[in-house]
């Protein structure tokens, strides 16, 4: 095995303890700053919204805590609001990376989220510079780490400035948390693995003079705003040192013993455990350029988050629209660590 990929080395959960004590010793926390330029008109919705964004501060932090203690780590919190619905998904924010092995540079497109019910999901182009060999696609679930059963159709590639395009389609959903194993299937050389995690969210919603107004809680992160305008108000935690990124994927799995969907003035009570964590992808000796890591994000609240990574603390480059994969971004640093927790929620209303 490449010291690249490490997802069954030993004390996974003692290294993301370490990384995390890193992580959060390096957050910072933007509420103030943004919600003071975004404060609503209507008075108690103001009031009401700075109520949710305080609990949920506080569930956040509670997550942090439970990453750092490891599997099985678990809370019990409450959270009340006078009116207004409060919901689980599993969807939420889609994250896909394209890591390459070696000095292959790659690239994809068509993890777009464009139907709710994700029917569209089982295509996509993958882009290899400068090379065109016969490849292999294999589908793995992140959550269990098995390989699922699927049908794969590649048609060969397609050349365009030097960019080999390889269409591949699936027999099977590529939503919820999978990886993409890439080889070439003559030499059974590792080209590349793709990561696909939709994070999932939790969202209270409620009304004011102006339109509806969310606060959303994905990914280690508080996202406030309405549809069409969103912030990232608290950050998600992140290391990025002396040209090392340690980026963590925090996603939610709904629980199946209480409702997800509840509306109405009401306590309501969660249950949260960590039920895995894991590191995904860590670059030991990565010597590539600035185009190797990238990384994709869709969903509603995609451009708060492409703001973050981008011009808010300057982790990641954007390439220009025009390009093939317009919307990519790419890391600027040489070594990067992809660690990777899963969360159950449950909610009932006390």
């Amino acid at each position: 095995m490449s010291g690249m990929y490490k997802r069954d080395c030993y004390a996974v959960s003692e290294v993301i303890g370490i990384l995390f004590v890193l992580i959060i010793a390096t957050t910072a926390i933007s509420s103030i700053t943004i919600w003071s330029n975004i404060r609503m008109s209507d008075q108690k919705s103001t009031i009401r919204v700075e109520n949710l964004l305080e609990q949920f501060n506080t569930f956040d932090g509670f997550l942090n805590e439970m990453v750092g203690e490891g599997v099985n780590s678990s809370r019990i919190f409450a959270v009340t609001a006078d009116e207004g619905q409060i919901s689980i998904t599993s969807y939420g924010t889609r994250f896909v990376f394209c890591l390459p092995h070696s000095t292959y540079n790659c690239t994809v497109s068509g993890f777009s989220l464009n139907d709710l019910d994700y029917s569209d999901n089982i295509n996509f182009n993958f882009y290899l510079y400068n090379d065109s060999p016969t490849l292999n696609f294999s589908l793995y679930s992140l959550g269990n780490n098995t390989k699922l059963e699927y049908y794969l159709n590649s048609s060969p590639p397609t050349v365009s400035n030097n960019w080999y395009e390889y269409s591949v389609s699936f027999n099977h959903l590529i939503n919820g948390a999978v990886r993409i194993d890439i080889y070439n299937e003559t030499s059974g050389v590792f080209i590349a693995e793709l990561f696909v995690i939709d994070v999932g969210s939790l969202t209270y919603e409620t009304q004011s003079n102006s339109g509806n107004s969310q606060v959303i809680v994905e990914n280690g992160g508080i996202v406030f705003g309405r549809p069409g305008s969103y912030y990232l108000i608290n950050e998600p935690t992140v290391y990025n040192s002396d040209g090392a990124l340690v980026l963590r994927i925090l996603q939610i799995q709904p629980g199946s013993e209480m409702g997800t969907n509840i509306g109405g003035g009401a306590t309501y009570r969660f249950f949260t455990k960590i039920v895995k964590n894991d590191i995904l992808y860590l670059s030991d000796d990565m010597q590539y350029s600035n185009s190797s890591f990238k990384m994709q994000i869709f969903g509603d609240y995609a451009d708060a988050w492409i703001s973050y990574f981008t011009t808010r603390n300057n982790y990641f480059d954007q390439y220009d629209s025009s390009s093939f994969d317009a919307g990519t971004l790419h890391v600027n640093n040489t070594y990067f660590t992809l660690a990777y927790s899963i969360y159950t929620l449950d909610l009932r209303v006390i």
